[in-house]
């Protein structure tokens, strides 16, 4: 028994680790639809970027309130809490799962493992001393 739940748990697993995830802008309504729920960074009309995580801020009354940070350089963030009006938003950026790409890394890392073992198992096999595979000479 726990062999088969080994068998499901470790590829799901490793899809769960090798999961590629990308940003993709979003139109106004695409995000308020579909994304809300999602890690979100926007750009205001006043070129200011925010991001804010998934449970940190909320669409309410045309406008974005929650706390996050106020993004200046990949190094200098300063925390942010307030509201942000939907009008004032150029650019809804969300991070989202790529199947895709999540599959194809899936697929790879799974065949590299097999591969390894077929290998450690063919190197380790051929070392034995059994007769019946041996070559006569």
């Amino acid at each position: 028994m726990k062999a088969y739940l080994s068998a499901i748990l470790v590829p799901c697993l490793l899809y769960f680790f090798t999961g590629c995830y990308t940003h993709t802008a979003v139109s106004k309504e695409e995000f308020i639809n579909e994304y809300s729920g999602h890690p979100l960074q926007v750009l205001t009309t006043n070129h200011n970027v925010y991001s804010f995580e998934p449970k940190n801020y909320v669409v309410k009354d045309d406008s974005i309130r929650g706390s996050g940070y106020q993004v200046f350089s990949e190094q200098m963030k300063v925390p942010f809490n307030g509201i942000i009006a939907l009008s004032d938003v150029e650019i809804f950026n969300v991070k989202k799962t790529d199947g895709s790409k999540s599959l194809l890394t899936f697929l790879g890392v799974t065949a590299g493992i097999f591969v390894l073992i077929f290998l450690i198992a063919w190197i380790s096999f051929s070392d034995s001393d059994m007769e019946i595979f041996r070559m006569p000479n």
